[in-house]
């Protein structure tokens, strides 16, 4: 059975992003981006299935002619680099630079299948593709520099920190170090008014309104993989 036209079209552009969170913020900026919505975001839930659809996809397109990728870079933007070149090579046959990778424009390149189709394929590693970290600092950079509310997070997240060296119990109940930036960055929004939006949310609602050198950096990335 034949898809419709309107379909196939929307197919024809796909970004794979780690998880909902993602999905949202990034469905957010491309609005205030003035996009159209004519990107199928589809949110995986890890980084490393991300990576794995991302390959696949690349090895057979169908009508996808635009295709990205958006996956933190945790905690080690090297092993990063190393896990994304060895999985498509894995999953696509596609030898890819670490070079490459590490351009802090993100990285964007045509790759032409055995069958003779063009693909156009994009690589943006939160949060600038040359160090390590994830969406949270990305979106830190653009708050206001004289934000006072942000400003009272830091301190009090140290406090916790403290307190939790002298009183072991308190481990028990608190995020992981590798997830400092993310509880940072909650707090700073479960205190912004309203409290209780999404990431996504609270892209849309202005919580972010700065447009850091790193964003302006990857704005240009989507636009020239998606327009």
């Amino acid at each position: 059975m034949t898809m419709p036209d309107e379909i196939i079209r929307l197919k024809e552009k796909l970004l794979y992003v780690e998880g909902p969170n993602d999905k949202w913020v990034t469905i957010s900026l491309r609005q205030q981006y003035g996009h159209e919505e004519d990107v199928v975001v589809e949110a995986l839930e890890s980084c490393d299935q991300a990576l794995m659809a991302f390959g696949l996809k690349i090895s057979n397109p169908t009508t996808t002619k635009r295709l990205g990728l958006i996956i933190d870079a945790d905690t080690d933007i090297n092993a990063r680099y190393a896990e994304i070149t060895k999985e498509l090579r894995k999953t696509s046959h596609l030898s890819i630079d670490v070079s490459e990778l590490a351009n802090d424009n993100g990285f964007i390149k045509d790759i032409k299948r055995d069958s003779g189709d063009i693909i156009k394929i994009g690589i943006w590693i939160m949060p600038n593709n040359m160090t390590a970290g994830r969406i949270e600092d990305f979106l830190f950079e653009k708050i206001e520099e004289d934000n006072k509310l942000f400003k009272q997070v830091e301190p009090l997240i140290n406090t916790l920190e403290q307190n939790a060296e002298k009183d072991k119990d308190i481990v028990n109940y608190m995020y992981l170090p590798k997830h400092r930036d993310k509880a940072k960055l909650h707090t700073f929004m479960a205190w912004s008014n309203p409290p209780d939006l999404s990431m996504g949310m609270a892209v849309k609602k202005g919580f972010f309104p700065v447009e850091s050198e790193t964003e302006k950096k990857f704005r240009a990335w989507i636009e020239n993989l998606f327009l």
